[in-house]
């Protein structure tokens, strides 16, 4: 269990009352492991959600294969909660070919690198899923694309500490998107330090993206 518990440092409740809480969680449920962050708001903290701090470490000293593995949340993703750190931005859809032949390379990367990737899942719903002579309300929009999604990433593993959802396209617009897949690095202050449209292959990791993100950290 990872979690974040952020009303400690609010004064709301009390790290005791927390603890019990959490021992009849690991006593009941059978929970093996328990990582949690009682940061205030205003620490920069690498822990607080949806950064990904606690969650790499998580899995660094349990073995774990993100890949394989289910994020639960309460809390839509914004890229100001990335800030503090460097990050890459990924452009993916199920029915983009380009995607399936980066993706492996994705998932060999998030494997062998502590460097966060959030996902972007564009425009999942085609014409074409929408049932003949009806059309989808958002809502089901919505619930299809998180449902597809979902069940490729776990045929195809994920690399994604995170992956975000936009149906109409209003997000890309924002990045400057023209299709899939795109790749972003994107700095601590938020500001696009490298875009790459069309498959990231592991040779442009090595000599281009790699390189960039060590300077960025270290700057």
């Amino acid at each position: 269990m990872v979690t974040n518990q952020p009303d400690v440092a609010r004064g709301l409740v009390e790290i005791r009352e927390l603890e019990r809480a959490h021992s009849y969680l690991m006593e009941n449920i059978g929970l093996a492991h328990r990582y949690a962050c009682y940061h205030d708001e205003s620490d920069d903290c690498p822990c607080r959600k949806p950064r990904p701090g606690m969650l790499l470490t998580a899995a660094k000293e349990l073995g774990l294969d993100l890949a394989k593995s289910v994020l639960v949340g309460d809390k839509p993703f914004s890229p100001a909660d990335m800030k503090g750190q460097v990050w890459l931005f990924n452009v993916w859809a199920t029915w983009c070919v380009a995607c399936r032949e980066e993706h492996p390379i994705l998932v060999a990367f998030s494997k062998a690198n502590q460097l966060p990737i959030v996902g972007l899942s564009y425009k999942e719903v085609q014409a074409q899923d929408e049932p003949a002579g009806k059309k989808m309300t958002p809502e089901e929009k919505l619930q299809f694309a998180r449902e597809r999604s979902a069940l490729w990433l776990k045929r195809h593993g994920n690399p994604y500490v995170l992956s975000a959802i936009d149906l109409d396209g209003r997000v890309g617009i924002d990045y400057g998107v023209y299709g899939v897949p795109e790749t972003y690095v994107i700095d601590k202050e938020g500001v696009i330090r490298y875009k790459r449209v069309g498959v990231v292959t592991p040779e442009l990791l090595k000599s281009t993206i790699l390189p960039l993100v060590q300077k960025l950290n270290a700057s």
